[in-house]
């Protein structure tokens, strides 16, 4: 079992979770672990969803507006518009909150990962909103790449996933072992084990 050291200016601090132990449930029989750890930076994460945020603030702000005007319809005309029609601008109000509030939300559910290295497969453990488990097989690994400097926090990226918009947009949602320590290290090991 590989421990790479940990550097002192961590910002997660999971002393309470052995990813070791999280891990071991899910491994087969005879799968021997090779590493285990948590992201050390939850920043990376919440970077990840910075353009989301962005695109978050005009919508926001659009919604925050058409809701406004929406209450304000028919200048204070008796009866229930100026209360009923505003209701429809809440849904826009929550979406664009949402994308505002994205990178916090990714930094916090970081907290709650666990990655792992077997001789395999590599796996990402989320323990939070729900338990889920997702592994890629070592012969489906077709591409590696790392970001961040050699010794971490870094990212190690080794699959890709497409998302389809409701308007047809196409976006790529990059998958790995984000703000990790010693991803130089980590990215050697696996390369070790690649059938390329």
């Amino acid at each position: 079992y590989m421990t790479f050291g940990r550097q002192k200016d961590t910002v997660v601090s999971n002393t309470e979770k052995n990813p070791r132990q999280l891990i071991q449930d899910e491994l087969n029989r005879d799968e021997k672990l090779i590493w285990a750890d948590a992201p050390i930076s939850t920043r990376r994460h919440g970077l990840s969803a910075i353009p989301v945020a962005l695109f978050g603030i005009p919508f926001f702000a659009f919604s925050v507006f058409w809701t406004w005007g929406a209450a304000n319809i028919g200048g204070g005309a008796p009866g229930g518009v100026n209360v009923i029609f505003p209701l429809f601008g809440i849904p826009f109000l929550l979406v664009g909150l949402s994308m505002l509030l994205s990178p916090f939300w990714k930094m916090y559910k970081a907290r709650f990962l666990t990655y792992a290295f077997t001789d395999r497969r590599l796996i990402i453990r989320q323990e939070f909103p729900t338990i889920q488990t997702q592994s890629w097989p070592l012969s489906k690994i077709k591409k590696l790449s790392r970001n961040g400097p050699a010794r971490g926090p870094g990212d190690i990226i080794f699959a890709e996933v497409q998302k389809t918009g409701s308007k047809g947009s196409v976006s790529t949602e990059k998958i790995g072992f984000i703000g990790i320590s010693e991803p130089k290290r980590l990215e050697d090991e696996i390369y070790s084990k690649l059938e390329w």
